[in-house]
């Protein structure tokens, strides 16, 4: 299995949280400097811009996880991502929304995902009862629904964002925070 180095100026001292050093029990880091504070973030995701797609999910992979996940509507986009998100972490979290709509190669391919990558695609529910599934309920209730119990205990999420796919992704950053939801989201693919 291939092994990506995170950027040098990310790297963090094993074991880190929070800002604490795992050698001194959970307490603050002898250099009063917390790596998750917000200038820590800022400064990582002004190099994650620079860095590969591999350097972007080997730093969420050594940051991340195992709260980090990553959301798959198996298109090429997430054919890459989950390739290489597993190359580094092969037991790296996958999650699909199922709108109960999917089409078979849709299925075929997911099914061909779990067997090929080994993993097991979680499931989150957005089928709603008794509305056909038209362009108007494309991003219903339930969609979203779905999309905030994916993303419940996790503290980060990678997407297959790309600034090319419409104006409202044109400034799409690798890094970036989801206020709405107080995670951290992960474009390794923006570029």
């Amino acid at each position: 299995m291939a092994r990506v180095s995170v950027p040098s100026k990310l790297e963090q001292p094993a074991g880190a949280r929070n800002g604490t050093d795992p050698s001194r029990n959970g307490a603050p880091a002898a250099n009063g400097h917390d790596p998750y504070s917000d200038d820590a973030m800022t400064a990582a995701a002004n190099e994650l811009d620079l860095a590969s797609a591999e350097e972007v999910l080997a730093y969420a992979v050594e940051r991340f996880h195992p709260r980090l996940t990553l959301a798959c509507s198996f298109q090429k986009e997430e054919s890459v991502l989950v390739h290489m998100l597993t190359q580094i972490e092969p037991a790296a979290r996958v999650f699909v929304i199922d709108t109960g709509v999917l089409f078979p190669e849709t299925l075929e391919t997911w099914r061909q995902f779990e067997q090929q990558f080994g993993i097991k695609v979680e499931v989150f529910d957005a089928v709603s009862p008794g509305e056909p599934w038209t362009a108007e309920h494309c991003c219903s209730m339930a969609k979203v629904r779905a999309l905030e119990e994916a993303l419940q205990g996790v503290e980060a999420w990678i997407t297959g964002v790309r600034r090319e796919h419409a104006t409202t992704r044109a400034e799409a950053r690798k890094l970036e925070r989801d206020t709405r939801r107080g995670i951290w989201k992960l474009n390794p693919l923006a570029d």
